[in-house]
């Protein structure tokens, strides 16, 4: 198919998963329309009603206190104010495992009344962090056992026939951060990769890597490379800007290690999506240019 016959295909309905964090999810947004105006353009050459040939439409579902009621109520019993265990990766933080259920009963609803519409959809989650989540999620929208389970024991009601549905749907596509920056990155031929962000985000890009036609080395950041990320990550999400300029010299200064051992071979990404540091690669914006990448090339 060219990228012509693109503009008057099948419309993609893109279900994003937000509020990690909720700035994050609409900058995701902004990024990728403006990115999805970039292709039209370029497909047309110029055209000043680039609006009328986009061939997406975009739920977003961001209600975070559903997500994490149950931690969020923990909380406030103990303490009667949230901290950073409210957070998923964080030390002592929120389970991924305990949000996937929840992440699912949003989708079921989405993928029955969708239909109607598009029987294109993609599947976003705009966090590094909960890319094994998406991951899962998947595995569980094409394993009748696995997704019956999710139905009866959130007492869903919904038929057999409608389970059967979803799972035989082939048309639905599940896009991570981590698959797309280490798309870009292997397609940039850099043979390292060091990623910042949460607690096991270099084994969650390496488990990408390996899924990839070409693989790149994840490294790890060190003990207090990481205790600065973490920090920088909470000073950026209170918006705290002589916290975030501090944690942003001290990243720098521990990076210049890995740089000076592997030289220009090495790309550093802001691996959180609520990163805003203005070093090295910014996972939000690539994973922008590969969702729009997917539907018109």
């Amino acid at each position: 198919m060219t990228s012509l016959s693109k503009l008057y295909s099948d419309i993609y309905h893109i279900y994003i998963i937000g509020d990690f964090g909720r700035v994050a999810t609409y900058e995701f947004c902004n990024k990728f329309v403006e990115s999805e105006k970039q292709m039209i353009e370029n497909i047309l050459g110029h055209n000043d009603f680039y609006d009328e040939y986009r061939r997406t439409m975009i739920t977003v579902n961001s209600y975070l206190p559903l997500i994490k009621e149950e931690q969020i109520n923990k909380l406030k019993t103990q303490s009667g104010f949230l901290d950073n265990r409210i957070l998923i990766g964080f030390p002592d933080g929120m389970s991924m495992d305990d949000a996937i259920d929840k992440f699912c009963v949003m989708l079921i609803p989405f993928l029955l009344r969708s239909e109607q519409i598009s029987k294109s959809k993609i599947i976003t989650l705009p966090c590094n962090t909960l890319s094994p989540a998406l991951i899962k999620i998947e595995e569980i929208f094409n394993n009748h056992d696995q997704l019956k389970k999710i139905v009866k024991n959130n007492k869903i009601n919904i038929s057999e026939k409608e389970i059967l549905h979803i799972i035989n749907n082939k048309r639905i596509k599940y896009i991570t951060v981590a698959e797309a920056v280490i798309t870009h990155l292997t397609n940039k031929n850099y043979k390292y990769v060091l990623p910042l962000g949460t607690n096991d985000i270099s084994k969650i890009y390496s488990y990408e890597s390996s899924r990839s036609t070409k693989e790149i080395k994840v490294l790890s950041a060190s003990k207090n490379l990481q205790k600065n990320v973490f920090s920088a990550i909470k000073a950026c999400i209170k918006n705290s800007e002589n916290e975030i300029e501090h944690f942003k010299h001290a990243i720098i200064n521990e990076i210049k290690e890995y740089e000076q051992q592997y030289n220009s071979s090495v790309a550093i990404v802001e691996a959180c999506t609520d990163l805003n540091l203005g070093i090295g690669y910014n996972s939000l914006n690539l994973y922008a240019d590969y969702l729009a990448k997917h539907i018109y090339m």
